[in-house]
């Protein structure tokens, strides 16, 4: 393709192929789509957070999603609504601090360049970015691909996720065994489902992949010592601490390389540390990159080349093509105000793109499953669409040996539980006589001794455990292994936690007597400082605070019920932690959300109040003590009653 001088508008494949073909000198210039733009309308420095999170009171978060849409202010400059109306006093916070410009310089310099969009995705920004050279009077031309012709195509169908897995491997076995380069296979439609088949068999069959990082550094102890010690110091000082004493932690070069970008040092530091929490957040650990792998592509990005051989996976319904939804900051009522691409029409065009891929000339093997552990599938309705052939693939034994013990286990335990035969079972011959590793472990735990539990437990330290933790490995061992050792349960329900802390903070407050107004509770000041110190103690999203503050109403009844069930009775919220020393070198304490007690004669009774949001065990049965179970509120009890805070305690 005859490519003229001056600036070149591609992808980095693109950019890439067109280096590596060039045969004389061509004075050239490559900008992605997106760093185009950015030289064509507003940018804003990085301080923009911190002042707009400090003014406006938006989640970090929630600005960077916001943000991305001042590249359009010449299309909302003079549009009335209220998302278009904060764009717009953003942008006016922003001028007023000097912390967003407009790069002059640069629409100077492409007046006088030859532009040349190369093979550009059809889309809005790509409608834009033409729009705005047209209004500078700036010439450029479009170069695309050409439509390519219908190619009829198998899609591979597969129940389970990891029956698709196994056939990926097994494909790319017989691949490499026939003589074909690690570097030209591909994985194209990669997704976060994937991972844990992937990096198994990845080890099991010994085919090296370049899988991207999906850890960050925020939970690392570098990042909790470094923002613990933002919070206790003023943050030129604190720097001057990293800089003297960090300089032996993991990441301590990233973590003062992204200090630095953002030149908080003489700011607030209850500001500055939710900006570098974000950073943190976003600082993903490095993970190991082989010069000899086979690497993830997006499909839509990549340069077709008819030496190699992509796998398409998970080629279902929402994810090829992908279907955008109407959950943009900008929603679809909005972007048709704004003569921008609603959430149909990008989907429509994501759609023309695929389509446009799947018939160039490619070695292409496409897969698809309806199941995997959390979820369930359809198939792509381009299969339909194209008159795809779908056929099915029975599970093939013979290319890893563990993964072969793997299925077979499968396999095995069908049969001795319904006595099922599968084609695998009658056809097997390779294990027949071996010594296959089938039922011999038993999931029995072995108690530790105490010479190993004193070289453990450092007696003069506290040690902190959950009641349901215990709950677990008294109910079964190999359970609390497995979801509090391994962790491998599945559980997302991080706001859980976010409630439980605002309503205990919420009924904490209404039995202080500073939020009364004479005999009334002061809700409003409750819910208000509650929510406060929930944030304070949590890292609330805007979404979390939506979420807390439609509970209100459920929180006030419940603040209701308790003031009237503890009316006449001395109440005491969250008092000082009770401990008791059991031996020479044991001691036990808790944390008890609230006791509400009345003295009668010689003697104090009392009543022990646990809150519960997440988990409630109703009618708990106390004969089961001496199993472990349900040891909470009978351990309360007991702190209570061997502690001196009260006179005779008699728990009821």
């Amino acid at each position: 393709m005859d490519l003229k001088e001056g600036i070149i508008i591609c992808n980095l494949k693109e950019k890439q192929r067109i280096l590596e073909n060039i045969t004389d000198f061509k004075s050239y210039k490559f900008y992605t789509l997106s760093e185009f733009l950015k030289n064509l309308t507003l940018t804003y420095d990085k301080k923009a957070l911190y002042y707009l999170n400090k003014e406006l009171g938006i989640s970090v978060n929630n600005l960077i999603e916001i943000l991305n849409y001042l590249k359009y202010e010449q299309l909302f400059r003079d549009i009335s609504h209220e998302k278009t109306d904060l764009l717009k006093k953003i942008i006016l916070i922003l001028e007023n601090h000097k912390l967003i410009t407009r790069n002059e310089q640069f629409i100077d310099i492409i007046k006088n360049k030859h532009i040349t969009f190369l093979n550009v995705e059809d889309s809005f920004d790509f409608s834009f970015g033409c729009q705005i050279l047209k209004s500078l009077g700036v010439e450029f031309e479009c170069k695309k691909a050409e439509e390519l012709t219908y190619k009829t195509r198998t899609v591979y169908a597969f129940v389970d996720l990891v029956d698709e897995v196994r056939f990926v491997f097994n494909r790319i076995k017989e691949l490499l065994d026939g003589g074909m380069p690690l570097g030209k296979i591909k994985i194209a439609n990669y997704s976060s489902d994937y991972d844990f088949a992937f990096k198994r068999m990845s080890m099991l069959y010994k085919i090296p992949f370049n899988f991207e990082s999906d850890k960050n550094i925020l939970q690392t102890k570098t990042a909790k010592d470094v923002l613990k010690l933002f919070k206790e110091h003023e943050l030129k000082d604190a720097i001057i601490i990293l800089e003297k004493d960090y300089q032996d932690y993991p990441f301590y070069e990233e973590v003062v390389s992204i200090v630095n970008d953002y030149s908080l040092t003489s700011f607030d530091s209850t500001y500055a540390i939710k900006v570098f929490t974000y950073a943190f957040e976003n600082l993903r650990y490095p993970s190991p990159k082989y010069k000899d792998a086979i690497e993830f592509i997006d499909l839509k990005e990549h340069i077709i080349s008819k030496d190699e051989v992509i796998f398409i996976i998970g080629f279902n319904n929402n994810f090829i093509p992908y279907v955008h939804k109407d959950v943009l900051y900008f929603d679809d009522n909005l972007l048709n105000k704004l003569g921008m691409d609603n959430s149909e029409k990008r989907t429509q065009k994501e759609k023309e793109l695929i389509k446009n891929k799947l018939n160039q000339n490619a070695n292409y093997i496409i897969s698809y499953k309806t199941n995997s552990v959390f979820n369930k599938y359809l198939k792509s309705p381009l299969i339909k669409e194209l008159k795809y052939e779908e056929t099915k693939v029975e599970p093939k034994i013979g290319y890893s040996k563990e993964e072969d013990y793997l299925l077979l286990t499968d396999v095995l335990d069908n049969y001795r539980k319904f006595k099922i035969k599968d084609h695998i079972f009658e056809e097997n011959i390779r294990f027949k006589g071996e010594d296959f590793p089938y039922l011999d472990y038993d999931n029995q735990t072995e108690d530790l001794n105490e010479e190993l539990v004193s070289q453990l437990i450092d007696f003069n330290k506290v040690y902190k455990f959950s009641f349901s933790s215990s709950d677990n490995y008294f109910k079964c061992p190999f359970k609390y292994y497995i979801e509090n050792t391994l962790r491998l349960n599945y559980d997302d329900s991080h706001i859980s936690s976010k409630i439980g802390t605002f309503i205990h903070e919420a009924l904490a407050l209404a039995y202080d007597l500073e939020y009364r107004i004479k005999d009334d509770v002061d809700y409003d000041r409750i819910f208000k400082d509650a929510l406060a110190n929930t944030e304070a103690k949590e890292q609330l999203e805007e979404k979390d605070k939506f979420i807390i503050c439609s509970l209100f109403k459920l929180t006030k009844d419940v603040i209701d019920y308790n003031l009237r069930a503890d009316k006449g009775y001395k109440v005491i919220c969250e008092p000082d932690d009770f401990v008791v020393r059991v031996t020479d070198k044991y001691q036990i304490g808790g944390k008890i959300d609230k006791i509400v007690y009345q003295e009668e004669g010689n003697k104090t009774n009392l009543v022990i109040t646990d809150y519960k949001v997440r988990s409630i065990v109703k009618n708990p049965n106390f004969n089961n003590l001496e199993y472990g179970l349900n040891l909470q509120l009978p351990i309360y009890a007991y702190l209570v009653a061997k502690s001196d805070k009260f006179t005779n305690p008699n728990v009821v």
